[in-house]
């Protein structure tokens, strides 16, 4: 697992474990907040990219953001705030470790010829899930980098 945070005071824990191809893990946050949830945007989109779904939850602390360019690329941020992130890859893939705007996070690349990638960290409050399709991972990298909230 991975711990994050500044000092002696760790702000989420990054626990994932990979078997046979399956990759597992949990993302918890270690502090509660009371600070209103605050949307996350993007400051640059990366070309041809277009919004095709937006929409956000600040009872359950949540949002969702949907881009897609053609047929062949598409990317989806998902940011959560409260709440444990858990999920798994039960398909052939590498989990490593990356770093988004001083923050460790987890990338997850499948194996196959699947040009899928999940890219997942903590900001503050806030976990982020960014699921793309037909981009590579560091394309992925730099559309987390320019989330802001």
């Amino acid at each position: 697992g991975l711990s994050v945070g500044a000092g002696d005071r760790t702000d989420c824990q990054i626990y994932w474990s990979q078997t046979d191809g399956e990759l597992r893990y949990v993302i918890r946050l270690e502090h509660t907040t009371t600070r209103p949830f605050q949307d996350a945007q993007l400051r640059c989109v990366p070309e041809g990219f277009i919004l095709v779904r937006g929409s956000t939850s600040e009872i359950r602390g949540e949002r969702s953001l949907a881009y897609r360019r053609g047929e062949d690329a598409s990317f989806t941020l998902m940011q959560t705030q409260g709440e444990d992130l858990v999920g798994s890859k039960g398909t052939a893939c590498q989990g490593s470790e990356v770093e988004v705007n001083g923050r460790l996070g987890l990338l997850v690349e499948e194996e196959t010829d699947s040009t899928e990638k999940d890219l997942l960290w903590t900001d503050g409050p806030y976990i982020f899930a960014l699921h793309g399709k037909g981009l590579s991972a560091e394309e992925l990298l730099e559309i987390a980098r320019n989330v802001t909230w």
